[in-house]
């Protein structure tokens, strides 16, 4: 394991990201398309640091396209949630959503001890 330079650089190497930074002008919008787009296929976002650090219109992005497979939100950008986003909207309606990739597929199975699909 080594240091990460940038953003990107540590998007591109990780299986897990958890966010824990103070909201501030510089962290608001950190975690965005941008940093969706230099992300390891397959990883796994958790934010317990506050809303506006995730873009949550990215992040509805990056999870449609298999980039994030999953994302753990203790907040959120506006509280009580805002059903205008696209994100809520889906976990409300219960969307469906692009099947996993088969490796996750397989790691979920042996977590909940099934067969993977397939």
């Amino acid at each position: 394991m080594r240091r990460a330079d940038s953003l990107a650089e540590l998007m591109g190497q990780c299986d897990f990201v958890s966010i824990h930074t103070p909201l501030t002008a510089e962290t608001r919008g950190l975690v965005g398309a941008e940093a969706f787009a230099a992300a390891k296929k397959g990883m796994i976002l958790i934010n317990t640091a506050r809303g506006p650090v995730a873009d949550i219109d990215a992040l509805y992005d990056a999870m449609k396209d298999n980039t994030v497979l999953a994302a753990g939100l203790d907040v959120l950008p506006e509280e009580p949630a805002n059903a205008q986003r696209r994100l809520i909207a889906a976990w409300q309606n219960n969307e469906d959503w692009n099947p996993p990739p088969p490796a996750a597929d397989a790691a979920f199975g042996l977590l909940h001890a099934r067969e993977p699909a397939g």
